[in-house]
This record gives C-alpha cells, sequence and structure tokens, in this order.
C-alpha cells in the first residue's frame, strides 16, 4: 500500500515526487498553462528542479551561461522524460547573470519566442543560479569595475533579471493566468549560510553594504591561507578584522537573494506576485565546487553520503512553486517548511537599502530604465558609488 503523503510528512528528506503528490491539484494546474524560467538549470539542483517542472507539462526555459552545456541540458531532460517522442516543452535561451547586457538580450529573446510560438503567461520565475568563490581572494565582475563577482551573479543579475520580467508576471496575472489562484511567483534559491558567516551583519547600512559586499577594495584582507579549503575555511562567524573570505561572501550573496524576496512580495503583492526564498540543503553533491578540484571531490563523493540527494535538494523549491500563495509571503522556507530566517531578511529598512543600492547601480551603469531593453551589447559598464 502507497504511504499517504501529508504536509507533515513532507521534510528534509522529501522527494519531488512526494511534493507533486501532496500538491497534486496545483502540479496538474500548471500542465500547459504556465512558462516557467529556471536560472543556473544545465546542471544540479537547478537541472533537477526543471526536469521536475517539465513533468508536469509547462513551458520550461533553462536560463544558462554556458550554451554547449544549455544544449545538452536540455536535450538530456527531454531525452529522460521524451517516452513517445511528443514532448518538446523545455527550450535554453543563454543567459549569463554576470552580465547586464546578457540579461536584456534573454529578455528580448524570451518576449520574441514567447510570441512567437504562443507559449502561455510567464507564472513562476525560479531564481537558482548562484556562486561559491572557492578561493579568499576577492574576485571582481568582468564587466562592472570593482563588483565582487558572486554579489554581480547572485544577487544583482538576478534583480536586474526580475525587474525586466516584471511587467510578462503582471500581464499573466492582468490577463487572467492560470496558475493557481491566479498569481504569479518569484522563488529565490538562498541558502543557510545566509545566517553567516556574513561580511557585515548590518544589512540596514547603506554604506557598510557598498564596502564590503558590493565594491569590497582595501578596507577588507584575504584570511590566512592556512584556513583555506577552497573559501571553506573560515570558522569565524563574525565580521570583526575587516576579513574576507569566500565562505563569507556566498553567506552575504545569499543573505541578499533572502531579503530581496521579503523585499519584492512587500512591492509587488497587490500585482499577486508572490514570493519566497529557500534553503535546498547543505553539502548536496551539486557542481557548486566544479572550480575546485578538492572541494568538488569532497561535496560529490564524500560529504555526499550524509546529505540530501539532488532530488531532495530541489523539493523545497518545488513546494515553494506549487503550495498555496497565502503560504509564501516572502517568507524563508526549509526542508519544504516556513523557517525563521536571520533577523535582516524581515527587515525593511534592510530590503529599501539592497533596493537601493541595485537601483543606482543600473542607473550609474545605464541599465537604470526598462526602456533599455532595446540598447544590447554595446555599453561598456563601469561604476563606482
Amino acid at each position: 500500500m502507497a504511504t499517504e503523503i501529508t504536509s507533515e510528512t513532507l521534510g528534509k528528506f522529501s522527494s519531488t515526487d512526494d511534493v507533486i503528490a501532496y500538491y497534486s491539484d496545483a502540479a496538474t494546474a500548471l500542465n500547459g498553462n504556465s512558462t516557467i524560467i529556471v536560472t543556473g538549470s544545465n546542471t544540479g539542483i537547478g537541472k533537477q528542479t526543471a526536469v521536475a517542472l517539465a513533468k508536469l507539462g509547462g513551458i520550461i526555459i533553462l536560463g544558462c551561461r554556458n550554451i554547449e552545456k544549455g544544449q545538452n541540458a536540455r536535450n538530456d531532460i527531454l531525452n529522460k522524460l521524451n517516452v513517445n517522442g511528443s514532448m518538446n516543452n523545455v527550450h535554453f535561451i543563454q543567459l549569463d547573470l554576470g552580465s547586464l547586457s546578457s540579461i536584456s538580450s534573454f529578455v528580448k529573446e524570451f518576449n520574441h519566442k514567447s510570441q512567437k510560438e504562443n507559449w502561455p503567461p510567464l507564472t513562476h520565475l525560479i531564481c537558482n543560479a548562484g556562486l561559491f568563490p572557492m578561493t579568499n581572494t576577492i574576485s571582481f565582475n568582468n564587466n562592472i569595475t570593482g563588483m565582487e563577482n558572486t554579489f554581480a551573479i547572485s544577487h544583482l543579475g538576478h534583480y536586474y533579471l526580475t525587474k525586466l520580467l516584471l511587467p510578462n508576471l503582471r500581464r499573466s496575472n492582468a490577463n487572467g493566468g492560470n496558475n493557481r489562484n491566479n498569481t504569479t511567483r518569484v522563488i529565490m534559491v538562498s541558502s543557510g549560510s545566509h545566517y553567516g558567516p556574513l561580511l557585515t551583519k548590518d544589512m540596514t547600512s547603506k554604506k557598510e553594504v557598498l564596502e564590503k559586499i558590493v565594491y569590497p577594495s582595501s578596507t577588507l584582507t584575504s584570511v590566512s591561507k592556512k584556513k583555506n579549503m577552497g573559501g571553506m575555511g573560515d570558522d569565524d562567524n563574525t565580521t570583526n578584522n575587516n576579513k574576507y573570505s569566500g565562505t563569507k561572501c556566498y553567506g552575504s550573496s545569499k543573505l541578499c537573494n533572502a531579503i530581496f524576496a521579503k523585499a519584492l512580495y512587500e512591492r509587488e503583492k497587490d500585482n499577486n506576485i508572490h514570493c519566497a526564498s529557500l534553503h535546498p540543503g547543505s553539502l548536496i553533491a551539486t557542481d557548486i565546487a566544479r572550480d575546485n578540484f578538492f572541494a568538488n571531490l569532497a561535496f560529490k563523493y564524500i560529504i555526499s553520503w550524509f546529505t540530501k540527494t539532488i532530488d531532495q535538494g530541489c523539493s523545497t523549491t518545488l513546494a515553494c512553486c506549487l503550495m498555496p500563495v497565502e503560504q509564501l509571503k516572502g517568507q524563508y522556507f526549509d526542508d519544504c517548511q516556513v523557517k525563521n530566517p536571520g533577523k535582516m531578511v524581515y527587515n525593511k529598512k534592510a530590503g529599501d537599502v539592497l533596493w537601493e543600492i541595485s537601483e543606482e547601480i543600473l542607473t550609474n551603469v545605464g541599465f537604470g530604465s526598462e526602456s533599455n531593453l532595446n540598447r544590447l551589447g554595446s555599453l561598456k559598464m563601469s561604476s563606482n558609488l
């Protein structure tokens, strides 16, 4: 006899099939009625999220930086699911979240294909892509002068992508989109690392955020290499001594994701756009550590024995896509359930500061207006706020 799936049984080790079984009505409603974008979906949790959603029959858009890997992921997903050769609901569009021009190009191509191929309304934007710095040396973005790359990709890229897609999301509701409860959703894949260690705990200070997270410079020094295991060796859960580390950098970027989800919800709830952030699970065997051989080895072949599978890791994302929207409210989720986040996540001032900084950056580099969607690839970006 099959085990009955209840809300109590959805937890740490729930599979995507468990989530679909519990939210079966919502899962059925997505079939043919929704377009869903998943960033960073050529591998790991993002790819498995796309697999789970593709099973439900909507149009799935893989937004990935690497063209070859993105196309291979699309083909792989379709080959796995396309038993009778009739499925063609997974599409790839190149998306480099470290480049504002690439993001603009992605949205322009998405809009073109959506109209040309008569895709259903955009109902879900899943901001899954992220970057874990595998050294304790500051890595700067190639396109925006002086900006730390993890912040640029994990937060600013997703912020700009969401901004450009807001008209689509609002229009889906206005036109009577078929998503459950007639609402659209933006899901931010954050991390438990948002609790710390962090580059700064004071997200209400614009100066702190700019100097320690966005544009780190001589005010932050790298931690000792003897503590470095691919950026993972910092055991200091504070922000003293102005020390920079990959771990703190990652934690701060994921804090930005969670803060943004709440701030976006408060601004867009009257437009029936609902948001959530989440922790997929710790040390899952994904490719997040692919730039460091030893860390990647540890993630995939040693630590993975004691953690969630990749399928279990994307269950909370799937739950946030399917659960009734009144349960979202910009909240933070873990193991398919609401969880209390770090104190900055629901802090209105922190949300306002992050929003203001993001808008100022976009304005300073020439991407502050949605009208700039047609200005592609021609701007050399630089910024010093």
